[in-house]
């Protein structure tokens, strides 16, 4: 990735300060501290350093920050071998139909330290999975699978995906084992509907 590529995020301050976030280093932040837009009061580079700190989620200053960083992250991504940033929210092998949409930076982040459950092990995010295989269906594909798979011809030609999407209680226990599982597969789908023009057609 080349630094013009990289993503700038920017983090707003408590007094109309801007902040832009190129990294997470205590020196890439220290840069970000001196790129600092404001629109009223000026406040001092160590100021501005303790505010990202917090904004970051870190207690104690910009010191508490450094000693975070380097006692705690810096292992991490040693451990993990994160040598280099790299977009893991972005579909590489979309598939023809796009099916399945990438997750925003903010779902991720709700989804890490704003959720009740636990927190996950893993995440799925789609990156460098091949969609086109599994996924992107044609006319003819979705044909032939109903055909060879009678579960899923049961689901499709009985609208039960559709029932049990609109309809919160309706009862899928008389259904096979494999169907309700089948039901039960968290998969967004896409449905194109094509309109016919039945102007001058008889009535």
């Amino acid at each position: 990735m080349t630094n013009n590529s990289i993503p700038t995020t920017y983090i707003p301050l408590e007094k109309f300060h801007i902040v832009p976030l190129t990294g997470l280093s205590p020196a890439e932040l220290k840069i970000s501290a001196k790129r600092t837009s404001r629109d009223r009061e000026k406040i001092t580079h160590t100021t501005k350093l303790n505010a990202i700190a917090k904004r970051l989620g870190i207690t104690g200053g910009f010191a508490a920050y450094e000693k975070e960083y380097n006692g705690s992250l810096l292992p991490f991504m040693v451990k993990h071998n994160l040598r280099k940033r790299k977009n893991l929210l972005k579909h590489t092998k979309d598939g023809d139909y796009n099916l399945y949409f990438p997750f925003s930076h903010q779902q991720v982040s709700e989804r890490l330290f704003f959720f009740e459950g636990p927190t996950p092990k893993k995440l799925f995010t789609g990156h460098d999975f091949d969609f086109s295989g599994p996924i992107s269906w044609h006319s003819q594909d979705l044909y032939d699978a109903l055909n060879e798979d009678s579960d899923w011809s049961d689901i499709i030609l009985g609208n039960y995906h559709i029932k049990r999407a609109i309809d919160d209680n309706f009862d899928i226990s008389h259904l096979s084992d494999r169907q309700q599982y089948l039901l039960k597969l968290d998969v967004t789908t896409e449905i194109t509907v094509r309109l016919l023009d039945q102007t001058g057609l008889p009535n």
